[in-house]
This record gives C-alpha cells, sequence and structure tokens, in this order.
C-alpha cells in the first residue's frame, strides 16, 4: 500500500508543478491533467519531482501523507478477499459485478472463455497473485474493464490470447500495476480505448503485435512501462476521425522503454483525429525502427525531455510544434527529422555515427 501511496503522491505531486494544485475535497483525477510550458524549468520540475519524495515519510500521518490517503481511499485495499479459481472461471468466463476485492488463486489456462475474467462494477481490485493467465494460442482476451471507475488490477502475467492481453474501455480511474502481458498472438499487450485517467505502473509487454495501443484517450500516465520485441509498435497513440473526430490527449510517460520492437518505440498516429500535449520525460527507444516519431501533422505540442534513442535507423522524428529538451540520440542511421533545432542549441552533432543532443528548442 505504501507504494501505491508514493506514486498516487508522485502524480499530485506531478500535477500541483505543472498545471494547479489539488483544492480540499478534490482529488487527481479532478485536477486538469499535464500541461507543459516548453522550458527547462517546466523540464526540471518533472524530471526530479521524485527526488522530493525521498524527504517525505510516508508513514508519518503528516498533511502529505493525509492528503495521499485521501486520493487512494477509493482504490483501497479492501479487507476481504473474494477468491477466483479456475473452477469458477470455466469454459465462459468470469464477470465481476460487483464491488469488492478479488483474488486469482492459481494458475489458469483457459483456451476457450473471452475474455477470461471482466471486470464490469466501480470499485474493484483484482490480484492476480502473481498468478498467469495463458489463453493457450486459442483463448481471447485475458482481463477486460469495460466500462468501470476506481478499478486496480495487480501483479500477475496475461500470456498466449489470440486477442489482446489487458483491455481497458469505456473507463475511468484505473490503476494496472505490476502486469506482464505477453506472446498474444497478432494483437496487443496492453488496449487502452476511450477511457480517461488511466495509470499504468511497471507493466512489461513482450512479443505482441503492438506492445500498449492507446486510442482516444486522455489523461493518462505510464510510468517505468516497457515494450520488448514487438512485432509492430511499442507505445502506440492514436486518435480516429470517425464517426466523429476524437482526441488523444494530455497523455504522460515516464521512464518507459521500448526495445526492439520491429517498427517504432513511440508512435504518434492521428488517423483524422488529433493528438495534443503529450510529454515524455527520461523515455529510452533502442534498436527500433523509428525510436520516438511524432511528425503526424495532427500530432501538436508533444514534448520529449531527456530521452534517448540509441542504435535506431531513425532516432527521432516530429513536426514544427515538437518541443524537445535534453534529449540524446547515438548510433542511429538517421540521429532526428522534421525537428526544427537550432544549430546553436546543439552540443555536438557527428553524422558518421549519428549523435545528437540538444539542450533546449
Amino acid at each position: 500500500m505504501r507504494q501505491l501511496k508514493r506514486f498516487f503522491l508522485f502524480t499530485m505531486l506531478l500535477s500541483h508543478a505543472l498545471t494547479k494544485p489539488v483544492s480540499p475535497g478534490e482529488n487527481i483525477w479532478q485536477v486538469n491533467a499535464f500541461s507543459c510550458e516548453q522550458s527547462e524549468e517546466t523540464s526540471s520540475k518533472i524530471c526530479e519531482i521524485e527526488s522530493k519524495l525521498d524527504a517525505i515519510d510516508l508513514d508519518s500521518g503528516n498533511s502529505i501523507d493525509s492528503v495521499t490517503d485521501i486520493l487512494c481511499s477509493k482504490l483501497a485495499e479492501l479487507e476481504t478477499c473474494i477468491p477466483i479459481t479456475a473452477e469458477d472461471i470455466g469454459p465462459f468466463g468470469f464477470t465481476i459485478s460487483s464491488p469488492g476485492k478479488y483474488c486469482l488463486t492459481e494458475n489458469i489456462v483457459c483456451a476457450g472463455a473471452s475474455p477470461v475474467i471482466i471486470i464490469s462494477s466501480n470499485n474493484v481490485t483484482l490480484d492476480l497473485g502473481d498468478h498467469t493467465i495463458d489463453g493457450d494460442n486459442i483463448g481471447g482476451t485475458g482481463v477486460c474493464v469495460n466500462n468501470a471507475n476506481n478499478v486496480i488490477v495487480k501483479n500477475g502475467k496475461i500470456i498466449k490470447g489470440a486477442h489482446s492481453g489487458l483491455v481497458i474501455n469505456d473507463s475511468t480511474r484505473v490503476c494496472i500495476t505490476n502486469i506482464k502481458s505477453s506472446l498474444n498472438n497478432g494483437n496487443v499487450g496492453f488496449d487502452l480505448r476511450n477511457s480517461t485517467h488511466i495509470i499504468f505502473d511497471h507493466c512489461l509487454a513482450q512479443s505482441n503485435y503492438i506492445g500498449f495501443n492507446i486510442t482516444n484517450c486522455s489523461y493518462c500516465v505510464f510510468r517505468d512501462c516497457i515494450a520488448d520485441n514487438n512485432s509492430n509498435d511499442g507505445f502506440l497513440m492514436r486518435a480516429f476521425g470517425f464517426p466523429v473526430v476524437q482526441q488523444n490527449n494530455s497523455n504522460t510517460f515516464i521512464r518507459c522503454q521500448a526495445n526492439s520492437n520491429t517498427s517504432t518505440g513511440f508512435m504518434a498516429e492521428a488517423n483524422g483525429g488529433s493528438i495534443f500535449d503529450t510529454i515524455l520525460c527520461k523515455c529510452i527507444a533502442i534498436s527500433n525502427t523509428t525510436g520516438f516519431n511524432f511528425d503526424d501533422a495532427e500530432t501538436l505540442n508533444s514534448v520529449l525531455m531527456s530521452c534517448k534513442a540509441i542504435d535506431n535507423t531513425t532516432g527521432f522524428t516530429g513536426n514544427s510544434s515538437t518541443g524537445t529538451f535534453n534529449n540524446f540520440a547515438k548510433v542511429n542511421t538517421t540521429s532526428y527529422s522534421g525537428i526544427t533545432t537550432p544549430i546553436s542549441m546543439i552540443d555536438s552533432l557527428d553524422t558518421d555515427i549519428g549523435f545528437w543532443t540538444n539542450n533546449d528548442q
């Protein structure tokens, strides 16, 4: 619980630094999510905010701790754990339709049900208990959060599904922590659609078609997540223009990493909609075709700060509205493309090895 409180406090401090403080009776989800003025001061606030947490004793009962308790109250652990067994899931899956804490008690091999577990109720914690949901290359989605609020899913693996590993659809205030989603045949590790105020913390998407698919979503935070060896994009942000113009805005990626994905590590693709105010801080892209791609004409006001692109075909690509601060590119065939970086701001540029750093833009 202390780790979860620390993470929520981090998001509160980040929101406080970049927008406005949390008022009495207001929680982190109600605060307008992250914006970014293109300045080194803002970059410093975001990238160094965790150092401030080291000086706070989360167990001391001080005022900061009390605020954190308020932020976590709706997602707090419940005393009674309702067990979910293989027999409960059976061939048709298990639906959580009432609030409470639910715990998976054993590894599950389920080739028939899709989804294996559906969460359709508000105020639910699902603890996989370090167990695995295995679709045996036949079963569909592992866990689906559908039209639900105030949900936590944590501590487990979802593998070998014929569809996506974990899906969040039409939901808000959901926290996904310490989940690995891998080997989902031809589909997505984590599929996030039409949702707001979602947190992914320490999650791994490995050997799927797409690692993290983020479609028409806003005010979401991805922290210490990894997309590895997926056959398309690692992190894909999309906003469609039909049936109405959709938006994907104000999403934040902190210390995320995209490795050895066949296409792009971090990709913004508007598809007729609009993507704006995306922040990436201390993210790393290694050995992808493109490390960071924000050149879509409808991708606006993206900010990349203290990010690294290493050993990609192209390190960074963006458009005239892309803000870049203190980034680093090395051993890429092309270090950057489409980003208007004044020569005076470049510390070093060596086209032979593809080395590029920039202090500011």
